[in-house]
């Protein structure tokens, strides 16, 4: 905490005069638990329940972070549309260990797990975005020079659900790889990894695989 307090102090406080230090760290602390995509308007809404902040201030600490690259705003991509729609994003840390200290190591796993997947796309230099087709919505479209992936964090415990995940991502109509991150293979018994264009892999497998 002392450290993410200093980062906020060197970083956000000095190099872009915010005053109210306890806001703009209130503000950065709801972001981090945020689980699904919403538009500023509606972020504020939710967070104006808790801490009384102007939209225009609000707007400010959001854009404040990403030039510190503290955060980064991911819009989300139509497949069906074959267009960027920026009226709702999603907002992941640049850092895990971040996110997770300003709740207080309170974040759930999955949303570690996929925060810690945008880190490693990020690094991969791959221009990423959140998924949509027709109404299946998944984790990232990721893209760089000629190439493209699509990865879906699954939720799923049962085998029937994981195949209509996999069906779902077959339903994408191009040959670009595409990847079902699953919890724990062997508890689901799933003696099929592969489904032409589509693969099942663990958390583990896809963190460690050369995207």
């Amino acid at each position: 905490s002392l450290i993410i307090d200093n980062i906020i102090l060197k970083w956000i406080v000095q190099l872009k005069s915010v005053k109210n230090v306890i806001l703009y760290k209130s503000t950065l602390t709801f972001l981090s638990k945020l689980e699904v995509y919403k538009s500023i308007r509606d972020i504020h809404r939710n967070i104006s329940e808790q801490h009384e902040i102007s939209l225009k201030t609000f707007m400010d600490y959001i854009d404040f972070s990403i030039q510190e690259n503290i955060i980064e705003k991911i819009p989300l991509f139509d497949i069906k549309k074959n267009k960027e729609i920026t009226s709702k994003s999603k907002y992941f840390f640049t850092d895990n260990w971040i996110r997770n200290t300003l709740t207080n190591y309170t974040l759930n796993n999955q949303l570690l797990k996929e925060n810690l997947i945008f880190i490693k796309l990020k690094y991969n230099n791959f221009k990423i975005y959140w998924g949509l087709n027709w109404l299946f919505s998944f984790s990232f479209i990721a893209e760089k020079e000629n190439k493209k992936i699509y990865i879906h964090l699954s939720e799923s415990t049962e085998k029937t659900d994981i195949k209509k995940e996999v069906n779902k991502l077959l339903k994408i109509w191009d040959n670009n790889k595409k990847y079902l991150i699953i919890n724990d293979i062997e508890k689901l018994n799933l003696r099929k990894k592969e489904y032409d264009s589509v693969s099942i892999l663990t958390f583990n497998e896809i963190i460690k695989k050369d995207l």
